[in-house]
């Protein structure tokens, strides 16, 4: 049985009132492989507290859509004995920080225990400009045939060792039946 939030939304999403495919959603939706597009920096407004606040839009394509990710720059908490807020940069944003436009990259959302928090946890799938240049200036980037070692194929010898009441082992085609 369809319920009458579903009806409403199924409606207003048939009249075209509903645009959520442009924001990438985390949280529940398993992995996503995205291509790092373009970030900025936006001013907009904490969405708890209404006041204006900092914030990273990141642009992500996948699946050939670009999708946008916003998160706020600074995590703001207060001291416990002193009651006065902190200031801490995002992790999402420090992640990011360590990849360059046109990365592809593994994106999971993973919960921390025992909290009912977490964090997105990114993985680069691809090499970038840095790590093949890095690559191609090492000396031992091009191997020659000569160099590369032959393993020969032999069948491996399977013996089944029996360990011995008075102590020792033996082979277990030792052993007379």
């Amino acid at each position: 049985m369809t319920t009458n939030s579903q009806k409403i939304y199924n409606r207003a999403k048939e009249a075209g009132l509903i645009d959520r495919g442009k924001y990438i959603k985390f949280k529940g939706t398993g992995e996503h492989i995205v291509k790092f597009v373009s970030d900025k920096a936006i001013e907009s407004r904490n969405f708890r507290t209404g006041r204006p606040e900092k914030k990273m839009q990141y642009v992500f394509e996948e699946d050939n859509e670009e999708k946008l990710y916003e998160t706020a720059i600074f995590k703001i908490s207060k001291d416990e004995e002193t009651g006065e807020e902190k200031k801490k940069l995002s992790s999402f944003v420090e992640s990011m920080s360590q990849f360059e436009y046109e990365d592809i990259l593994k994106m999971t959302y993973t919960p921390i225990s025992g909290t009912p928090r977490g964090y997105v946890k990114i993985e680069k799938m691809n090499l970038g400009e840095v790590e093949k240049k890095e690559l191609e200036e090492r000396d031992d980037y091009e191997v020659s045939d000569e160099e590369i070692p032959v393993v020969e194929d032999e069948e491996p010898v399977v013996r089944k060792r029996v360990p011995l009441a008075e102590g020792g082992e033996v082979d277990a085609d030792e052993i007379p039946f």
